[in-house]
């Protein structure tokens, strides 16, 4: 019922009729007052970390999810949970329909989720449904939560373990130069935090772009990291779930301007440094395209990645591409076309073969003959570009990293003077804007 009241309401409106319209107001009366549905199927569930808006620390949720899909978004999960010492116990009720009939057309699960009270220590997770109860034993370390079935028939943990976020956990990310091979910059910065943070999740890989520190002091410090290079696409996320981001952009003057002041965030993924190779796909969640990747690399089976739903086997495929440098693999991400520029992009720039960039077509070809001209600083490639203002861009990065003003005189027209503009903007030299 819920879906024929949208396409009611459009034709009733056009055709000004109002015994439609009486239809569709009484359907939606239906629907507001449908009852509960009275549900005995199966669940899965996750503990997760979650951030409020009180910059607290990290706050412990369980999301549970139906297996059973309907046809609007907004049905929930009539559910209590009841905590008594070291034991958690949930009911699960009835399923309630979206609040007011209002169909979102789209199919979803039914859904709960509640933040739960639980500390370091053991605890007895027990769900119970009619006359069915699921046990799980949880292990809450400050590092991680382990989750373990003790008696699973309707129930499952969408993961065995979740990692923890330290509210003195301290995310530096610098802004990747794909153009800087040595990317001094990053590594300038990030032996900047160790002046005043302690090194706590630290890559291994020459390049790293994110690493992870332990800092309990005043915020004073990140502001002034952020202002020193706020130019260099430095963010900073803390434990306590602010984030600050130097650049932001303004709805007002349609420019990013230079910020201070941290946002709200709502999760802090930590990417584990120091573990094991993966090789078998049953270590990875079943969306988790890097880690089939992994699994690839390290098994030399590229075929791993067709494991994954259509979507992410793009990214794998891309993923495994830009590691073996093989441009074959880049081939077959056939829908995600992006993903294809940047992994024949990255082979291109590590094997000189700009050649490979005829391969690709329209703006993706465009796209990566313009990174190998920037990257290699020959301009002979922006001329293959095909629109003046990627041309302009092109000559003008180019310019400013040989030092050479002139090369705007390759660009036509208006853009020629975007290209003296940003070359003088980069040079502060006013002269030439």
């Amino acid at each position: 019922l819920e879906l024929l009241y949208r396409p009611i309401l459009r034709i009733g409106v056009m055709i000004r009729n109002k015994h439609l319209i009486i239809i569709l107001v009484c359907l939606l009366f239906i629907v507001a007052c449908t009852p509960s549905i009275e549900f005995e199927g199966k669940v899965k569930f996750k503990l997760q970390e979650e951030f409020t808006t009180k910059s607290d620390g990290a706050h412990i949720f369980l999301s549970i999810d139906t297996q059973r899909i309907f046809a609007c978004t907004g049905y929930s999960i009539e559910a209590d949970i009841d905590k008594k010492d070291e034991k958690i116990m949930v009911t699960l009720g009835n399923i309630k329909p979206p609040t007011g009939g209002i169909c979102g057309q789209a199919l979803s699960p039914a859904s709960f989720k509640e933040e739960i009270d639980i500390q370091t220590g053991q605890y007895t997770l027990e769900f119970h449904q009619i006359s069915k109860v699921d046990t799980y034993s949880l292990e809450v370390t400050p590092e991680k939560i382990y989750i373990k079935p003790v008696k699973s028939t309707f129930s499952n943990s969408t993961a065995s373990e979740v990692n923890r976020t330290p509210k003195d956990l301290l995310k530096v990310t610098c802004g990747f130069d794909k153009f800087d091979k040595d990317n001094n910059k990053c590594k300038e910065i990030f032996a900047n935090v160790e002046t005043f943070a302690t090194p706590y999740l630290l890559a291994k890989k020459d390049i790293p772009t994110i690493q992870y520190y332990k800092y309990d002091g005043p915020d004073d410090k990140l502001i002034e990291l952020l202002k020193k290079y706020r130019d260099n696409g430095i963010t900073i996320t803390t434990g306590q779930g602010k984030e600050y981001i130097p650049k932001v952009f303004d709805q007002k003057t349609r420019e990013y301007v230079y910020n201070e002041k941290p946002r709200a965030i709502r999760f802090l993924t930590i990417i584990p440094v120091y573990q094991e190779p993966k090789t078998d796909i049953s270590q990875c969640e079943e969306t988790d395209s890097y880690c089939y990747a992994e699994v690839a690399i390290n098994t030399g089976n590229s075929d791993i990645c067709l494991s994954m739903p259509t979507q992410e086997q793009q990214y794998c495929f891309t993923t495994i591409g830009k590691y073996f440098l093989d441009i074959n693999l880049c081939d077959k991400a056939t829908s995600c076309f992006t993903c294809k520029e940047e992994c024949y992009t990255e082979i291109v720039l590590k094997q000189n073969k700009p050649n490979y960039c005829e391969k690709l077509t329209g703006n993706y070809r465009d796209g990566c003959n313009r990174d190998y001209a920037i990257a290699k600083r020959d301009f002979s490639y922006c001329s293959k570009l095909s629109y003046e203002s990627r041309r302009e861009y092109c000559f003008s990065q180019i310019s400013i990293k040989i030092n050479k003003p002139e090369l705007c005189e390759e660009v036509t027209g208006e853009y020629r003077d975007g290209c003296y503009r940003d070359y003088a903007k980069a040079k502060k030299d006013d002269s030439l804007s």
